[in-house]
């Protein structure tokens, strides 16, 4: 076995310390990266829920309004409006 002076084993056992606590930092710098990505990708996938449903409450909404009842209608009007025009013989 080699002889060391104390000078050079304390220097050893201080890159030592560093080299382990760099290693730490590095660790745990992964481990926040890794934190924030999955941060990230939960508050998208909450826009994503709190979109579909102010869709679902639009659509819920749009029913119970009978708009759609309404739209139908409306087309219905319109398609005998323009058979009588035709009947007329109006031109469109």
């Amino acid at each position: 076995m080699v002889d060391i002076d104390e000078d050079t084993q304390k220097a050893l056992l201080l890159f030592n310390r560093r080299a382990e606590a760099q290693k730490e930092a590095a660790a745990a710098a992964k481990r926040l990266a890794k934190a924030e990505r999955a941060k990230d990708e939960a508050a998208a996938a909450v826009q994503q829920a709190k979109g579909a449903e102010a869709v679902a409450e639009a659509e819920a909404a749009w029913r119970e309004a009978g708009v759609d009842e309404f739209v139908h209608a409306r087309s219905d009007v319109l398609d005998v409006l323009g058979r009588l025009l035709d009947d007329l013989g109006v031109a469109r």
